[in-house]
């Protein structure tokens, strides 16, 4: 009784299927089951049903025509040390399903370390990206899904979003893994920067080097992420341990959205391409920047590396010197941080790792069967360069404050 308890949904499905067919009640290129008429019976998602059917596609058990659903495979009694052999000797195919082109920030590397343990595997690795669009991003899902993909690793855009969807996979005991996020209401496996200690790294560097007033700058706002939240409750731990108080009027949550707040009131239509948006983006930046040093903030602590080198372009523009006159500290470790006017100072995820660890999951999730929820934190490293200095708290004050620039 337990191990039928124990049985994975879409597994009841195919032996359902399996024995309508060895029983000849189905025979050659007769249709199956549809997958909504197998998740009525079964009272499963879709994706369950799914499940079941592109495994016996794989089996070579049934084919499918395009727009004609499933139907018996002709020749049966074809052995099955035949298909097994066939099975082994094809690679199988594993998705990384990331939020926007690979060519950003450090994604590449997430991509390296999955192939890097895939290449000896039989698996390979096929890329897909969602535009951070989060219609888009259930839509690639379930394609994948659909075609038979074996696993996913999956960079959520959010993880406030498509927890249905991924509430079904995890049912239909699909290998999924996250990573840079998890989903708190979702018991599936991820692999995470550890974004607390991250954040709290940053502002103890800053702290160390005098300054009080530092000023938080987060892409999104804290509850479209974990990732995002960690590293601003790690801002707050330093902070409180210190025994500074936060404060909300230097704390500036989902920058992207106000920046598109202010193109609106401005009229500025911000689908332009970017050559042309990049002076207004600098223009909000700065007048961001004057209104945090009218609030006598020292240091400005980032939760990405492109928010903290735009802060410095624009810090620069104002005859603001950084580090001299204010400090500022990214999050990832970009290339493009060392190659700006002043290096930038970070902190430093493993996605390499990170990859690597998300892609040993799924094939073992594929070749066991084993679906415990395996959560992984992986340590993240201060990277020390020019962009931060010890606070000199009168240089803002007076003459040099932001009305005079």
């Amino acid at each position: 009784m337990a191990d039928s308890v124990k049985e994975p949904l879409y597994r009841k499905i195919m032996n359902y299927l399996i024995d309508i067919i060895e029983s000849g009640e189905l025979t050659e290129d007769e249709q199956v089951p549809t997958e909504a008429e197998l998740a009525e019976r079964f009272e499963v998602s879709r994706i369950t049903s799914r499940r079941a059917l592109e495994e016996l596609r794989h089996q070579g058990l049934i084919y499918r025509k395009r727009g004609g659903g499933s139907f018996v495979s002709p020749k049966r009694a074809a052995s099955k040390a035949a298909h097994a052999a066939e099975a082994t000797d094809r690679p199988e195919m594993i998705a990384l399903v990331l939020p926007c082109e690979a060519t950003v920030g450090k994604l590449s590397d997430y991509i390296q370390g999955a192939n890097n343990y895939l290449e000896n595997k039989n698996y390979f690795l096929t890329v897909r990206d969602t535009g951070m669009n989060l219609e888009d991003e259930k839509n690639v899902i379930e394609d994948l899904v659909a075609k038979g993909v074996k696993g996913i690793i999956f960079y959520p855009f959010s993880d406030r979003d498509n927890l249905q969807l991924l509430y079904d996979l995890h049912m239909a005991r699909y290998p999924i893994v996250t990573i840079d996020k998890y989903f708190e209401s979702v018991p599936i496996s991820y692999v995470v920067s550890d974004n607390l200690d991250g954040g709290y790294q940053a502002a103890g560097h800053l702290l160390r080097l005098g300054h009080e007033r530092i000023a938080f700058i987060c892409s999104e706002g804290i509850e479209s992420a974990t990732s995002i939240r960690n590293r601003y409750f790690g801002y707050c731990r330093a902070l409180k341990e210190a025994g500074l108080p936060i404060d909300p009027a230097i704390v500036v949550m989902g920058v992207r959205r106000l920046r598109e707040e202010w193109l609106r009131e401005r009229r500025i239509d911000g689908g332009l391409p970017k050559p042309v948006m990049e002076p207004h983006y600098k223009q909000f930046m700065k007048e961001l920047l004057r209104r945090l040093i009218d609030q006598r903030v020292t240091a400005i602590q980032t939760d990405d590396d492109y928010i903290a080198v735009e802060a410095i372009s624009a810090a620069l523009e104002l005859g603001i010197k950084v580090p001299e006159e204010l400090s500022v500290i990214g999050f990832d470790n970009i290339e493009l941080s060392t190659h700006i006017e002043i290096p930038l100072t970070t902190i430093e995820q493993n996605s390499y790792e990170i990859g690597r660890i998300a892609a040993e999951i799924v094939v073992k999730g594929i070749e066991a069967e084993a679906h415990d929820c395996h959560k992984i934190i992986q340590p993240v490293k201060l990277i020390e360069r020019a962009s931060c200095g010890k606070a000199v708290v009168e240089a803002m004050k007076g003459g040099g404050g932001p009305e005079s620039r």
